[in-house]
């Protein structure tokens, strides 16, 4: 069977075999066809020559599934990152769709062969690393030194603010900084910056960078954007002062590579 993807005016086409587990054609060389028509939301698999129904669904659920094709060809791209919490914080993310513009505009400018996917993402952990910089010159006492890292922890307690919304709001940038979505407008180019006022307490608590892992590997759904190239897990490390030369350091992993990390510790 021969798949073929249309991007833009351009054609891909890839060549598959494989079997199909059907008891009533068991040791019978079998040929087997696939339908599916425009918009391509649902697909059959017939039998070629009395064209009973072998089984069907949605194409979107079942190229999620199908791991032998390139991950580009599964990929979910994403074209706009937001956050569900507001001035409230408990508003959940449905709450938050009901009225959204933004989402309106991207159903009404979707292609009718295209799906919209709505993803719901949390934070599940959040970690704090200390560096010191052995050129800096030493400007504070010890005291002073653990009282701001009693500052920063109590910052970061799973009770505070920063937990419930300045760590969503500095996913919601880096993210957008990272995948750079075509209908995000507001925080393109621009994160991490010191005027932004939900990043206040991150300077003042003088974090140097953020990194984030934006993994969907449990999943196995490959993400990607015009900006970045599929992949299951996408590692993003960015400076809170990129005006002093900070480097951003951003990696694409994919299923490939955590095969042969997991066989490397097997050993």
């Amino acid at each position: 069977m021969v798949i073929r993807r249309q991007t833009g005016e351009d054609y891909e086409e890839i060549a598959i075999r494989g079997a199909i587990q059907d008891k009533r054609t068991e040791g019978v060389d079998q040929q087997y066809a696939w339908h599916s028509e425009y918009p391509y939301e649902e697909f059959r698999v017939v039998d070629a020559a009395s064209g009973a129904l072998i089984f069907g669904g949605e194409v979107a659920a079942f190229f999620q599934d199908a791991n032998f094709l390139p991950a580009e060809w599964r990929a979910i791209n994403i074209v706009y990152v937001g956050q569900s919490l507001g001035r409230k914080v408990e508003r959940q993310a449905l709450d938050r769709l009901v009225s959204h513009s933004t989402l309106q505009r991207v159903y009404s400018e979707s292609s009718p062969d295209e799906d919209v996917w709505l993803g719901l993402c949390t934070i599940i952990d959040t970690a704090l690393h200390f560096t010191i910089d052995p050129k800096a010159e030493v400007s504070t006492s010890d005291e002073e030194d653990d009282l701001h890292i009693q500052r920063v922890h109590e910052a970061m307690g799973s009770s505070s603010t920063f937990q419930k919304k300045a760590a969503t709001a500095l996913a919601e940038g880096a993210l957008i900084s990272y995948f750079d979505p075509k209908y995000n407008v507001l925080l393109r180019g621009t994160f991490p910056d010191a005027k932004h006022s939900i990043l206040a307490e991150c300077y003042e608590l003088e974090f140097q960078s953020l990194m984030l892992e934006f993994n969907a590997l449990e999943q196995g759904i490959p993400f990607a954007s015009a900006a970045r190239r599929a992949a299951t897990c996408h590692y993003m490390q960015l400076p809170m002062h990129p005006q002093d030369g900070g480097v951003v350091y951003v990696e694409e992993l994919g299923a490939d590579f955590f095969e042969q990390m997991t066989r490397h510790y097997e050993l």
